[in-house]
């Protein structure tokens, strides 16, 4: 199921998975490769001015800016991280995005905590088998079967632990005097937390956390030097 929305510009992270263990992949200490990188864009769209910017590990850094490319190649795991212009809704996640990479399986996830917005979609051998995207008000897209790690959620097991009045500020906190409108009923959880669970639940590790490091080669598009 899914619902009208307007575009909502973010960070799209995609991972595209061959190996039978992404974390082993990982903790083997792959280096830099900004050949793949550039590989990945030049198929991308070859009218790109492509500039590198630096090699750091992906969990270690800020996210992607705009016309920026995070970019990691291994053995049987790939990553790319940029902004886009509408990540409502993955499932309509332009094609130019996810070819150009063998994978079995390919991942894709966008949050944001400010908002509380999740989104997170999988295809297999190029179909797409679940995809999900809310905010704390509205479910976006809704397809597929839900996974395992989606139950405690749906189940009210993990409710915010912050009230959400409605207004998308999830501090529980008001100006003085200000009116609040209410949205109608709020989900049991927060989406960009789902969205969270949705990368460990696949992917078998958090790339949120500090360790092992996931080596990105970043580039630029928009044409700065």
């Amino acid at each position: 199921m899914s619902s009208t929305r307007g575009a909502r510009a973010g960070v799209a992270t995609i991972w595209f998975v061959t190996a039978a263990e992404p974390l082993a992949v990982l903790t083997a200490e792959p280096g830099h490769d900004r050949g793949f990188g550039r590989k990945y864009l030049a198929l991308l769209d070859p009218r790109l001015t492509v500039a590198p910017i630096g090699d750091f590990p992906l969990n270690r850094s800020a996210p992607a800016g705009a016309g920026e490319f995070y970019i990691g190649g291994f053995d049987g795991l790939a990553v790319v991280q940029t902004v886009l212009e509408d990540v409502s809704q993955l499932s309509e996640l332009p094609q130019r995005y996810l070819r150009g990479i063998a994978a079995t399986d390919v991942y894709a996830f966008s949050s944001d905590p400010a908002t509380g917005f999740g989104a997170f979609a999988h295809w297999r051998a190029g179909e797409l088998k679940r995809a999900f995207s809310a905010t704390r008000f509205t479910i976006i897209e809704d397809i597929g079967v839900p996974e395992i790690f989606e139950g405690d959620f749906w189940a009210g097991r993990r409710k915010p632990e912050v009230a959400d009045d409605g207004s998308g500020d999830r501090s529980g906190g008001t100006a003085a005097g200000a009116a609040v409108p209410r949205r109608g009923v709020a989900m049991p959880f927060v989406p960009a937390e789902l969205s969270d669970a949705a990368a460990l639940g696949w992917l078998g590790f958090d790339p949120a956390d500090p360790g092992p490091d996931i080596p990105v080669s970043a580039f630029a598009v928009d044409g700065r030097r």
